[in-house]
């Protein structure tokens, strides 16, 4: 093999965190003449700073869908999806992973028969799930999305096995290049040759995703990017970004005394916003040179994103929030006169629950309308 069919390491970044990028980044390794990285693969997730978790984030959040961990370098969203089907009679119930890259570990003691009670559980620090409990014979199963332990790490098993599937072979290892980490020489972006780039979707599209979805994930990143690219350098980047939303907000008029932006998702126990911020925002949105892709992005009552079962009928689009001991919404609804409502509701249950919340902000809502 000559030596213009090696490489001496290979690094990488993804522009967004969907499982389709690394194999787009494995296609033009074949034909650019490399079939082995004879070093080591170097996941460099150094764009972005700050802890992997929101300040605040309750430890039981950590391992579900809507507590991924945030990293610059992330895949699938940072997810792996469990799927556990029933066996035979008093054997083992099957356990799948979606997408299986060879990072996650399966410690499987589940049982085929008797009443179906199945758990899932990952460790804050570790890539090992637990699955327990049991199915009866012909059950359809149970399907969990779980939170990885260090998504660069995942993201990079993930462009293996891409390689892999490419007849490329990485000999070395894989090593991760964070935010505080000295650079080596070697790898400073001006001596590297870029054999592959992805151009991520607009960011009106990914703005759609995260509002009319909730994805905390995508939240968290774009509050980070904001403070990369725009808020003071000397902080880490989810503070950084959270000093450009306030700089934001008090630009509109808002009483931002008072508001605590811990993250960028919510999911923080930490955080602090009246309605009468809210409001500031959705009255300043409606008038601002982007609004028509503010607009499309927030969730349509009745058809779509996190209002789709709730408020059919109604002409309402609204942004959701949802913590054990808060529910939220904010956005624009058109009354049977025609008369447009900005509308910011807060429900705050001091003994801790929201049971009844939902039903009460939908009555609002219906109320409203018939103005």
């Amino acid at each position: 093999m000559d030596v213009a069919s090696r490489i001496s390491r290979a690094g990488f970044r993804l522009a967004e965190t969907t499982s389709s990028h690394s194999a787009g980044l494995r296609r033009p390794f074949a034909p650019a003449g490399i079939a082995r990285v004879t070093g080591d693969l170097i996941a460099d997730d150094s764009y972005l700073s700050g802890p992997p978790h929101g300040s605040g984030w309750a430890w039981q959040d950590l391992q579900w869908h809507f507590g991924t961990e945030v990293s610059a370098l992330s895949y699938n969203d940072n997810l792996a999806s469990i799927k556990v089907i029933p066996g035979v009679s008093g054997s083992p119930c099957q356990v799948e992973i979606k997408p299986d890259v060879g990072y996650v570990e399966i410690l499987n003691t589940t049982t085929t028969g008797g009443t179906a009670r199945i758990s899932v559980h990952r460790g804050v620090d570790g890539s090992v799930i637990e699955v327990t409990g049991s199915l009866p014979v012909g059950d359809e199963g149970v399907t969990v999305d779980i939170a990885v332990h260090d998504p660069p790490a995942y993201a990079a098993a993930a462009f293996r096995r891409a390689l892999a599937g490419e007849g490329i072979v990485v000999d070395g290892t894989i090593r991760r290049l964070a935010a505080y980490d000295q650079r080596p020489e070697s790898l400073e972006l001006h001596r590297l040759h870029e054999i592959a780039s992805i151009e991520s979707r607009p960011l009106a599209e990914l703005v759609r995703v995260t509002n009319k979805m909730s994805q905390n994930l995508h939240a968290e990143l774009i509050l980070r990017i904001l403070g990369r690219e725009h808020g003071p350098s000397d902080l880490p980047s989810d503070q950084a970004g959270a000093a450009v939303v306030r700089s934001f907000l008090a630009k509109i008029g808002a009483r931002v005394e008072s508001t605590v932006l811990a993250d960028g998702s919510g999911l923080s126990r930490l955080d602090r916003v009246s309605a009468s911020v809210l409001d500031a925002v959705i009255r300043k949105m409606a008038l601002h040179e982007s609004r028509a892709a503010f607009f499309e992005s927030l969730p349509v009552a009745g058809v779509d994103g996190t209002l789709r079962h709730r408020l059919g009928g109604m002409q309402l689009s609204a942004k959701t929030g949802s913590l054990a001991t808060a529910k939220s919404m904010s956005g624009y609804l058109t009354g049977e006169s025609g008369r447009r409502y900005a509308l910011t509701l807060i429900y705050n249950d001091k003994d801790g629950s929201t049971r009844s919340a939902i039903p009460i902000m939908n009555h609002i809502v219906e109320a409203l309308s018939k103005e």
